[in-house]
């Protein structure tokens, strides 16, 4: 069979309006291109909001188990033809959907599962066969779906196989959002104590309680426009780093394994994201980094285009190789790992770091202006305080970011060994996954 015999009916897109109308009443969650990875993640806070008419809520509304694929976008290293699931928590979070023009969704027949139609179609993704029903339009590239649908194979199987795959997977990509949703949590917890202490100054004084809310003196600084507390020090943060280095200057040849080379495609919200790394050879990286070998606990933050996206290197991330789009940050050990990740993580620092960035048009920080940087100087008290709270959170966070990165490389590998039937639900290589990974409840 092909993708195109499984399809019930096809489902276009409605971008709407921004408003309320009497032509467009009707108020929708709109799916975009750019909403697919938090989708994936179980993020459905920044779906845009549109109202479109009366007769394209009746008509293109999607329900439970419908899929929706990119036709409009891709990139070279990137092919159109990227999908999202509509689920039930989706739906129930996010109400009324529609997909936006540039996509398109289907329904599948009676017979077939939807979540093993979507899985099926990520492996065909994955493997980059998309590429060949792609043409250019004024420079951007579209996806023919028909001729994509009616030329992509798909086995006829049983309803039973169709969910004993969709079993396993489901459960790997259960566990992951599980995950996430922890992450999200405990990040919002190390936040919320480093602002309460460090930005709004109300760490515990002496007698524990919070110190300028309890009327602990405050000292202006002219420096940076704002009260301080009257023990703490305001110095350049060049003054209290025990290293700060640019990346190579110079682009070595990529290669397909190696060395990690950190773009500022990698970084993610806290730590690397290497679904887009590229590689270089180890001799290439001895050769950039000769005068100093990255560390765990070391910080990274973007100098060019982007600027002020920060991550912390875990043990797991090195080697490493930095580009000069970055630079990496070392603090002395007496402040600690965790601490003085939080201080450039903070939107004060960003927004500090922004305004030095100079005149040219591309945002850009020197090395020299990142050390110019104003910070306060707290108690070391309190910051060995902060760290003793925070380092079991923090832990948790990166232990839970690499089971992440483990269950998706097993999900990844195990999508294409279940869509050609050489893995099965009873199989000993999915036991001794699910005993590894505790998959049971999820």
């Amino acid at each position: 069979m092909k993708i195109i015999d499984i399809i019930d009916r096809f489902i276009s897109g409605d971008w709407g309006e921004e408003s309320y109308s009497e032509v467009s009443p009707c108020k929708v969650s709109c799916i975009r291109g750019a909403d697919f990875v938090p989708i994936e993640h179980h993020d459905f806070s920044h779906v845009p909001t549109r109202y479109i008419s009366k007769q394209s809520f009746e008509k293109k509304c999607l329900q439970v188990g419908d899929i929706i694929v990119e036709k409009s976008g891709g990139s070279p290293t990137q092919s159109t033809g990227r999908l999202s699931f509509i689920s039930k928590d989706f739906i129930d979070s996010a109400g009324d959907i529609v997909c936006t023009n540039f996509c398109v969704a289907f329904r599948v027949k009676k017979g077939w599962n939807p979540l093993y139609v979507f899985y099926y179609l990520q492996h065909i993704y994955n493997n980059g066969v998309f590429f060949n029903f792609e043409g250019k339009t004024s420079g951007l590239r579209n996806l023919n779906l028909d001729a994509a649908f009616n030329a992509i194979p798909i086995e006829e199987i049983g309803v039973r196989e169709q969910e004993d795959a969709v079993s396993i997977l489901d459960n790997i990509s259960r566990k992951i959002i599980f995950n996430r949703q922890i992450n999200q949590n405990l990040e919002a917890l190390a936040k919320q104590l480093y602002d309460y202490w460090f930005v709004q100054f109300d760490f515990p004084d002496e007698n524990g309680r919070p110190y300028k809310s309890s009327g602990g003196k405050m000292v202006w600084n002219e420096t940076l426009k704002r009260n301080v507390p009257s023990q703490w020090d305001v110095d350049n943060l060049g003054n209290h780093l025990s290293l700060l280095k640019d990346g190579t200057h110079n682009p070595p040849k990529r290669t397909e394994y190696g060395v990690p080379l950190l773009t500022g495609t990698m970084f993610g919200n806290y730590f690397l994201n290497y679904t887009k790394a590229t590689y270089i050879t180890k001799e290439d990286y001895k050769a950039i980094h000769s005068q100093y070998q990255p560390q765990e606990g070391d910080i990274i933050l973007t100098k060019i285009g982007t600027l002020g996206n920060v991550n912390y290197l875990r043990n797991n991330d090195i080697p490493i190789a930095i580009h000069c789009n970055s630079a990496l940050l070392r603090f002395p050990l007496q402040w600690g790992k965790i601490y003085p990740f939080f201080l450039c993580k903070s939107p004060l620092f960003k927004a500090r770091l922004k305004a030095l960035k100079g005149q040219s048009i591309q945002e850009f920080a020197s090395l020299e202006r990142i050390s110019s940087i104003q910070i306060e100087i707290p108690n070391i008290n309190v910051v060995n305080k902060f760290n003793m709270i925070v380092n079991p959170i923090f832990k948790e966070l990166i232990s839970n970011t690499n089971q992440i990165e483990q269950l998706t490389k097993q999900r990844n590998e195990l999508l294409p060994l279940l869509m050609n039937g050489q893995v099965s639900l009873n199989s000993d290589l999915f036991n001794i996954l699910r005993a590894e990974l505790n998959l049971n409840n999820y």
